[in-house]
């Protein structure tokens, strides 16, 4: 799975026998000596266990301490894995095992601040609650709200006090992650950040990427790369780059900004063209609100420029975990057997995981995301010459050609691997069938 440490000092007051009348005290001997825990020392065998260790245990504070322990005698790289790891079974905690308290975590929503939309622990009158909210929070989260719902996500900021055991990269990474977790950039469909400071977060996942071009990071700094251009050029439905007739103020301004800045950034070639276009048009709409082919049009342009300007920094599917489906497997709402059935996955369809824990996986496919059992998926190595994503629905076809019989529908956001690609059409195959579909319907995942 993708360390300030918690010291408690136990400190025990001896009270000195008290005598009258100049009695002389009795000698009880040399008081013992406190003992001292022995450091853990870590060796690969240990950080195997403790990683096991992530894959069930439902209690994050009891892994956070014995994280603690671990990382007080822990090289520099030790620490620096220790901690990802325990990032990485937070964030898959929060998703998967917090299903029991989900319901009871819903009643912190009244203890938000309106204005700074945090919670003071004080504020909590259920004992229960608070007890639960101040667990949660020792063992690394932070609260949000989203549409009404009450959020858990990993708080980088607190895990950046361990600024002492890990590396420069590690300090840096969690610095550029805390600012979303600090203050997140997007609620409820809408960028509820200055348009101008998501620039400066956009420049600083350039800066990370290229003082650390192998970074192990890389692949959640171009993932929230790609999510920041794409609300950044193209907005979000909440709060689109339109008024209706002109191009929004503020995403100007913000790119004027942007450019003036950071002119040296692979952004700003891009954005620098992309304004000039917009400039030359009289700065006006860029589509028809009212015309639902056009915003999905400008969407697809916008994911396509996002998309030049991440690859010039890597793939994120190079730095993601491919599964593929070893039978016919049933995605569910929720990661357990009695969660509403979504989609059945065909055997040997490849799903995209983010998360697993307890023999649950987070996976996403065909345009669905939900959770499936890892006993019926296995790993499978990313091939950028094969492996393309379906972008609309695509037929199936028994030879290439518009003219041959279809054999399935593929739905959008599939991934195939797709061989013998020749004269704009390529062969794979999907659900037990093997045909060909047109390359015009699919791109690099």
């Amino acid at each position: 799975m993708k360390r300030v440490l918690v010291a408690v000092l136990f400190c025990t007051l001896f009270l000195a026998a008290c005598t009258t009348g100049g009695e002389k005290p009795t000698e009880t001997g040399k008081p013992e000596e406190t003992k001292q825990e022995e450091p853990v020392e870590v060796t690969e065998e240990t950080l195997q266990e403790f990683r096991k260790s992530l894959e069930t245990s439902d209690d994050p504070v009891g892994i956070r301490k014995q994280m603690d322990e671990m990382m007080a005698s822990a090289s520099e790289e030790q620490s620096d894995a220790i901690l990802a790891d325990y990032i990485g079974y937070l964030d898959a905690y929060r998703r998967i095992g917090m299903t029991d308290v989900w319901n009871k975590l819903q009643g912190l929503e009244p203890y938000f601040d309106d204005v700074t939309e945090a919670i003071s622990p004080d504020s909590v009158t259920d004992p229960d609650l608070k007890a639960l909210y101040s667990r949660m929070v020792d063992a690394g989260y932070r609260f949000i709200r989203i549409e009404g719902t009450v959020e858990p996500i990993v708080d980088y900021g607190l895990m950046g006090s361990y600024s002492g055991n890990i590396s420069t990269e590690m300090e840096e990474y969690l610095r550029f992650k805390a600012m979303d977790s600090d203050k997140p950039w997007a609620k409820d469909a809408g960028i509820v950040i200055p348009v101008s400071e998501l620039g400066e977060r956009i420049a600083a996942a350039e800066g990370f990427m290229k003082k650390y071009p192998e970074s192990g990071f890389k692949g959640n700094v171009l993932r929230d790369f790609g999510n920041y251009l794409n609300g950044y050029l193209g907005g979000l439905d909440n709060t689109p780059v339109t008024d209706g007739k002109d191009y929004s103020k503020d995403y100007l301004e913000a790119y004027e900004d942007y450019l003036e800045k950071h002119p040296d950034t692979k952004t700003a070639v891009v954005l620098g063209r992309y304004y000039s276009n917009l400039k030359a048009k009289g700065f006006a709409a860029p589509y028809d609100d009212t015309n639902s082919a056009e915003r999905l049009e400008f969407k697809w342009r916008i994911q396509g420029m996002a998309d030049s300007i991440v690859s010039e920094y890597g793939s994120v599917a190079e730095n993601s975990d491919f599964l593929i489906t070893t039978e016919n497997l049933v995605m569910r709402s929720r990661p357990e057997t009695t969660g509403e059935q979504l989609y059945v996955i065909p055997k040997g369809t490849i799903v995209l995981a983010e998360f697993s824990w307890k023999g649950w996986a987070g996976v996403h496919t065909s345009g669905w995301s939900g959770y499936s059992f890892m006993e019926y998926l296995k790993p499978v190595a990313f091939d950028p010459a094969h492996h393309r994503m379906t972008q609309w629905n695509v037929n199936l076809r028994e030879s290439p050609g518009t003219e041959s019989p279809v054999l399935i529908l593929i739905p959008a956001q599939t991934i195939v691997y797709v061989d013998e690609m020749e004269n704009g059409w390529g062969k794979t195959s999907y659900a037990g069938k093997q045909g060909y579909i047109s390359l015009s319907f699919v791109k690099a995942p």
